[in-house]
């Protein structure tokens, strides 16, 4: 792969609006035109690290090589999209440079494939969810479409996704969860077997804290009510939901987004439905915080040899 990365300076305040257009309607697709791109990666820089971004937009086009790279930049649509490149600075008053070269790719984990990281490093995330900022709206709403496509039990209605960002919806939520489930988590911090189960419940225990400060909370549903059903039954149901939300839990991982499985609320569930709206025929399946998250990367957790836990044809 070879690429050019491209940096533009911002317009004016008062034009950027139409610079947006022009560059999304006009300027990209002659770049895409270009012989042999595969394809173009566009950023919006609103944020800078510890000041102000050090550019407006970022470009990343991309050849197979460096020989179709040379071959497209001598074709009419390259001279095409040059030509429009000089327009837009001097009608915007903007300025870009560009850079070349073939990625270099480390993976976190080497040799790691990227959906094994994903699966390795999916963690219950409470005490590194950022309170302060922001979930975009299109995000949560793009991972759940992907949580969509998890499997659901035959003839099943599939999975519904209550998304909470109401300020006195989440508060009280959270009082809910805070009034049953505060007194169990405390003793299970003095009940902990060692220290590892302590820090989770400590960290269990500062999510009811602060359970209102998260910016989403997300309710995953199922249609129907299987309190007095069958074993059979309730697993098929809820296999009709709990796929999905796990998958909706690696979508935020991978963008980003930490989210916690908590089932507290459960216990409120009548007063959380009536909050809600429910349906009376809908059954809550679990509740996840969600929100950016804080702090370093996330590794891989301690867990049993996979042969301790491993059972071939019988249990023994």
């Amino acid at each position: 792969m070879y690429k050019l990365i491209s940096y533009w300076t911002a317009p004016s305040a008062e034009r950027q609006d139409e610079f947006e257009r022009e560059y999304q309607d006009t300027h990209i697709p002659l770049a895409l035109a270009c012989p042999g791109v595969r394809r173009a990666a566009l950023t919006r820089t609103p944020d800078g690290l510890g000041g102000p971004p050090a550019f407006y937009r970022a470009v990343e086009i991309e050849w197979d090589d460096r020989d179709a790279f040379e071959a497209s930049t001598a074709s009419p649509q390259w001279a095409a999209l040059v030509e429009d490149t000089v327009r837009m600075i001097e009608t915007y008053g903007v300025s870009t440079q560009g850079a070349l070269g073939t990625p270099e790719v480390h993976d976190p984990s080497p040799g790691m494939a990227p959906v094994d990281e994903i699966l390795t490093t999916t963690r219950a995330v409470r005490r590194r969810l950022d309170l302060d900022r922001e979930v975009d709206p299109e995000v949560l709403k793009e991972c759940i479409e992907l949580a969509l496509q998890a499997p659901v039990g035959a003839g099943r209605a599939g999975p519904h996704f209550v998304v909470v960002t109401d300020a006195a919806k989440k508060k009280v939520i959270a009082d809910h969860y805070r009034d049953h489930g505060r007194g169990l988590l405390a003793a299970g911090v003095e009940g902990a077997e060692d220290e590892e189960a302590r820090k989770v419940m400590e960290s269990a225990l500062y999510l009811a804290d602060i359970l209102e400060r998260v910016p989403v909370l997300v309710i995953p549903c199922v249609q129907g009510r299987w309190d007095t059903s069958t074993h059979a039954d309730q697993s098929s149901s809820f296999g009709s939901v709990l796929p999905a939300t796990w998958s909706l839990q690696l979508a935020l991982r991978s963008r980003g987004l930490g989210s916690a499985w908590t089932t507290i609320h459960l216990y409120r569930k009548d007063e959380i439905a009536e909050l809600l709206g429910l349906p009376a025929d809908v059954t809550q399946a679990a509740l996840l915080p969600v929100a950016h998250t804080t702090g370093g990367r996330f590794k891989p957790a301690s867990r049993p040899p996979v042969d301790d836990v491993l059972h071939w044809n019988s249990w023994d």
